[in-house]
């Protein structure tokens, strides 16, 4: 996802919510199995930062960026030449989404089966307590 962003620098930078904070937090191992996943859900947008994503938008128009606050290899092209590079990054970027769903797909497909076939594992008897305690609590899942 990252080589399909288009940075644009910015006056002023907003402090946005980071959601790589808490999933980094929660899944040390390797947070990227979660990050990338949520990256491509239509939920996901940088439109403050990312031209690719603030392209998706109705008032976007590129003419309106001041050409040294585009990235250096957008600042010789002219407006027409600048838009259809957005658009090849953003084909880019649909086929890499496209490609993270179903890898995830086949991820939790295959964690079923092993979850299924690991009962007695530790992992799984906590996690099967936690879930019958929240469900008395009336969680539901």
């Amino acid at each position: 996802m990252k080589r399909t962003s288009i940075t644009v620098k910015q006056e002023k930078t907003k402090k946005l919510f980071n959601p790589y904070k808490m999933l980094t937090l929660l899944h040390m191992a390797n947070p990227m199995l979660y990050c990338a996943p949520y990256q491509s859900t239509y939920v996901y947008s940088n439109s403050t930062w990312d031209l690719v994503d603030a392209s998706k938008e109705k008032s976007f128009d590129v003419s309106q960026i001041k050409t040294e606050h585009l990235p250096a290899e957008m600042q010789t092209m002219n407006n027409l030449q600048q838009i259809q590079y957005i658009q090849k990054k953003a084909a880019e970027r649909k086929h890499i989404v496209e490609q993270i769903q179903q890898l995830n797909t086949k991820r939790k497909t295959y964690i079923q089966q092993k979850t299924k076939s690991n009962k007695g594992m530790l992992d799984n008897a906590i996690l099967e307590s936690v879930k019958q305690q929240a469900i008395s609590k009336q969680f539901v899942f």
